[in-house]
C-alpha cells in the first residue's frame, strides 16, 4: 500500500507538470483533457501541424513521439493526433522533452 501511494503520487506529479507545461508552452496548438487515470496524455494537434512530421523531426533530436497513426485504425479519417507517454519520465526529462517539442513545432508553423 505504501509504495502504490507513492507511485501514485509521483505519477500525479508527473502528469500535473506535463500537462501544465504543454498547454503553457504549446496550448495553441495542442488540444487536450487533463486525464483521470492512465499513464499518458492524448493529445489532439492543430491542423497547421502534422504530427508525423513533427515525430520525424523529433526523433532527430532524441525526442519520441509516436506519429500517431497507430491510433487511427477505425475512422480513416487523419486525426492528427497521438498518445503521449508521461510514466516513464521524471520531471527534467519531461521538460527537456517539451523545450524540443516546442522549438521544433514552432519552426514548422
Amino acid at each position: 500500500r505504501r509504495h502504490m501511494k507513492k507511485a501514485i503520487k509521483i505519477y500525479k506529479e508527473r502528469r500535473d507538470f506535463m500537462c501544465k507545461s504543454l498547454k503553457e508552452k504549446l496550448g495553441d496548438i495542442i488540444d487536450f483533457k487533463v486525464p483521470e487515470g492512465g499513464l499518458a496524455i492524448w493529445a489532439q494537434f492543430n491542423k497547421k501541424v502534422q504530427v508525423s512530421d513533427v515525430s520525424a523531426k523529433l526523433l532527430k533530436n532524441q525526442v519520441a513521439l509516436s506519429p500517431g497513426k497507430l491510433h487511427d485504425i477505425t475512422s480513416g479519417r487523419k486525426l492528427n493526433s497521438t498518445r503521449m507517454g508521461f510514466g516513464w519520465m521524471n520531471l527534467n526529462e519531461a521538460e527537456k522533452a517539451i523545450h524540443i517539442m516546442e522549438k521544433v513545432i514552432r519552426k514548422e508553423i
